[in-house]
């Protein structure tokens, strides 16, 4: 029997399932003869080999050297993603630059602040007669009910003041005491507005076409010399008028300031 065969029986009496070498010692001493004689022998070592000379030392390396083999493009992968990537790049660079130049051209040039007479005669119409004047400002809205369209009957007591049209009223209405004078309303048969502010016996009144009453221009203007002293708003002053304005059919807007000189006062 070879040591081979030996080993694999005496290995199946000591760790197989029906182990039984446990009771004879010479199989035992058998079994670890054949272990040791089955593990690998380390190789004896050599003796270091002497250095070499300089010249052989760079033969070595030279010969141990990789060697970078010569690649040769193909004719259109290569070439054509490179053209890509430089026209993606040439592209960015470009929406940079136009970018940056945007952003300093904005911030070098200045923005034209809206003008202050413009929002006064986007508020006011551009026909009013305060259009002009930036400081003008609003005093008072007094609020304009529905049933003034259909107002023929005046309260008792009240006497409507002259309207200057060449028709019958339809209907007038007074809507109050501001700043010493009193205020009315009032439509022409044909439908036109109109507006009257009585001080004492004097009596200030204007009737404008819709085209006109739209833009601002159905406004009755009192002087400031005409305002009695007790009745002026606080802050007016002897250039400004006060102007009663119906602009349009949800309230009438009453304004202190210089008017463009229209001649209304």
């Amino acid at each position: 029997m070879d040591d081979d065969a030996e080993l694999a029986r005496l290995r199946r009496r000591a760790y197989g399932p029906d182990a039984d070498i446990a009771a004879d010692p010479v199989a035992l001493a058998r079994l670890d003869e054949l272990e040791q004689a089955a593990r690998p022998q380390p190789e004896p070592e050599r003796a270091p080999e002497p250095d070499p000379t300089p010249a052989a030392a760079a033969s070595a390396r030279l010969s141990e050297a990789p060697v970078a083999a010569a690649v040769v493009p193909g004719p259109s992968a290569r070439p054509r993603a490179q053209w890509h990537l430089a026209l993606i790049a040439g592209v960015g660079v470009l929406a940079v630059l136009m970018a940056a130049s945007a952003w300093r051209g904005a911030e070098l040039e200045p923005v034209a602040a809206p003008s202050p007479t413009a929002s006064v005669a986007a508020r006011f119409g551009d026909a009013s007669p305060f259009s002009g004047d930036p400081t003008a400002r609003v005093l008072q809205e007094i609020p304009v009910d529905d049933w003034f369209g259909d107002y023929f009957d005046l309260p008792s007591g009240e006497t409507a003041p002259p309207f200057p049209v060449p028709e019958a009223v339809r209907w007038s209405a007074p809507l109050g005491d501001f700043y010493g004078g009193q205020l009315w309303l009032a439509r022409s048969s044909s439908g036109l507005p109109c507006l009257a502010v009585v001080l004492g016996d004097d009596v200030r009144a204007d009737c404008r076409p819709a085209q006109d009453f739209d833009r601002g221009a159905l406004v009755v203007t009192v002087p400031y010399s005409a305002i009695p002293a007790a009745d002026r708003p606080p802050g007016m002053t002897p250039t400004e008028s006060l102007g009663y304005q119906w602009l349009s059919d949800q309230s009438v807007t009453i304004v202190a300031g210089r008017t463009r000189g229209l001649g209304r006062d």
